[in-house]
């Protein structure tokens, strides 16, 4: 937003069937939030570098998938059977003295999914970046800060909504980093944005 350089995103799509845990890679297609639940970027098709092969293939990110799923509440007879979209984001926050980096620009949204999950991946000379969980009325109800690499939150996307407090460095004369790795789980699959930047 705003031209600025400290937010940087790779992103994929999965077919997760939970009958059985197959994970397949869906064809990469642009990302797109509606405007009601961000108000920064919602309304607006977004391009993202899709995420690598070998991260495509990574075992260790389809258990991740799975045990997240399994932690899940859900009473859905349909929901355990069917197909879900799962999309895998990789983002990145830098942060240096001349700026700070924003993890959710947008302030207070949701991502538009049923479930999300949220995993520290990686955390370089960062102070700051505590999340904040809001309720449906975007009441707060709890903050906290991921600190060590796998430190996760997962939550109902329908219900709650979310945001993160910038970072800044540590250490004056080095820059910081903070990566996560976020899954949306989606039920049924998501349709793809059309090109005027409505869902059809």
């Amino acid at each position: 937003p705003g031209g600025a350089r400290y937010r940087f995103r790779r992103y994929g799509r999965f077919r997760f069937s939970p009958s059985d845990g197959a994970l397949s890679r869906l064809p990469h297609e642009d990302y797109f939030q509606n405007a009601d639940i961000n108000r920064v970027t919602g309304g607006i098709i977004r391009k993202f570098a899709p995420l690598l092969d070998t991260t495509f293939g990574n075992r260790f990110l389809h258990e991740l998938i799975r045990f997240d799923f399994a932690q899940f509440p859900i009473e859905d007879a349909a929901q355990l059977t069917e197909d879900w979209e799962v999309q895998a984001h990789l983002i990145r926050v830098t942060a240096d003295l001349s700026e700070e980096g924003h993890p959710t620009p947008e302030g207070i949204h949701r991502d538009g999914a049923a479930f999300v999950t949220v995993r520290l991946a990686e955390l370089v000379n960062a102070e700051g970046g505590e999340v904040s969980i809001y309720d449906d009325d975007r009441q707060f109800l709890t903050g906290f800060r991921l600190e060590k690499v796998l430190d996760s939150y997962l939550f109902d996307d329908a219900i709650l909504w979310h945001a993160a407090e910038p970072i800044r460095p540590a250490a004056p004369a080095h820059g910081a980093l903070r990566s996560i790795l976020t899954f949306d789980y989606h039920f049924p699959l998501v349709a793809p944005p059309s090109e005027s930047g409505e869902k059809p």
